[in-house]
């Protein structure tokens, strides 16, 4: 038997290319975010809404960012807003944004019209205006919120786990910082042929106000252990402009609900399954309580 060689690297054909790995973050974010709606994890603001020691959750204030000179960017006190459709949950539903208030005139979303165009940045809970604002305007929407944040440790910007680095970052609790260890491993698939399986650790930090909603949350993540998922193939989704975000950070309007997506084959990549589910760590720090769960995840070729 002769073994034909070929220079060069086999099983990747793009150095662009995000193989499993690198996009594992952004599938558990993914599966997180819709998993947590679909259990009532959601918060509807509706005008009014007010929340501890009178604070005016629908109504909008002048951004505190250096560059917003006109007043252009107004945030809400509830950032992450939900974007997912058709999601219902014990007779209620999260609230599609249909437009905002200002100074008690509608405009219509996404875009508004005439003087007073906009978009909406959910992630940051944000109106941004496409012309100056007076500062003295009432803006109002009415939203839904995450009750559960989440953030890729790659992405959060040197978030560290003490109340002023949160504060700093605009995290609220509940959240879950999702961390991808050193820990990677493979295995062959099945005799005959090169393909691997790899094997993933990722720990979940859990970050709570009190001990309950921690370890309800961390139960929540246990209860996984023996789960299958399908990972999307993040790069044909941005090419395809099904993202949930266009590359401004912005609602991209041709969107595809992550159930939806991971019905279309020509978007999913990879099968995986959570082989294992612990808890590795209990601890309070401030007034902080946290806990890490670690699940171990076998990526399939």
């Amino acid at each position: 038997m002769t073994q034909e060689y070929n220079a060069g690297f086999k099983g990747i054909f793009s150095i662009g290319d995000r193989q499993p790995l690198s996009s594992l973050e952004d599938n558990l974010k993914s599966f997180l975010d819709w998993s947590f709606v679909n259990i009532g994890g959601f918060v509807n603001v509706n005008i009014p809404t007010s929340g501890i020691a009178g604070t005016q959750y629908h109504k909008l204030n002048v951004a505190a960012d250096p560059s917003n000179t006109n007043n252009t960017v107004w945030e809400a006190e509830k950032k992450n807003w939900v974007y997912e459709t058709g999601v219902s949950y014990s007779g209620s539903s999260p609230i599609e944004i249909s437009g905002i208030y200002l100074n008690d005139n509608f405009l219509t979303g996404p875009s508004g019209f005439g003087a007073y165009t906009y978009s909406l940045d959910y992630d940051n809970g944000r109106v941004l205006f496409d012309n100056p604002v007076s500062k003295t305007s009432d803006v109002h929407v009415e939203y839904s919120y995450r009750y559960v944040q989440t953030y890729k440790s790659s992405e959060s910007r040197g978030l560290e786990i003490n109340d002023e680095s949160l504060a700093a970052n605009q995290v609220e609790l509940p959240a879950i910082l999702i961390e991808m260890t050193n820990r990677t491993d493979q295995k062959p698939f099945e005799l005959g042929n090169g393909r691997n399986t790899f094997i993933q650790d990722v720990l979940f930090h859990v970050l709570a106000k009190n001990s309950v909603q921690r370890n309800n949350l961390a139960n929540a993540l246990m209860l996984q252990k023996d789960k299958h998922f399908q990972l999307y193939d993040i790069d044909k989704v941005v090419r395809n402009g099904v993202y949930p975000f266009d590359y401004k950070g912005l609602l991209n309007n041709n969107r595809i609900n992550y159930n939806l997506l991971l019905e279309d084959n020509q978007y999913i990549d990879r099968k995986a399954f959570i082989k294992n589910a612990t808890i590795t760590e209990f601890n309070t720090i401030n007034s902080i309580y946290h806990n890490i769960v670690r699940w171990t995840i076998e990526i399939f070729p």
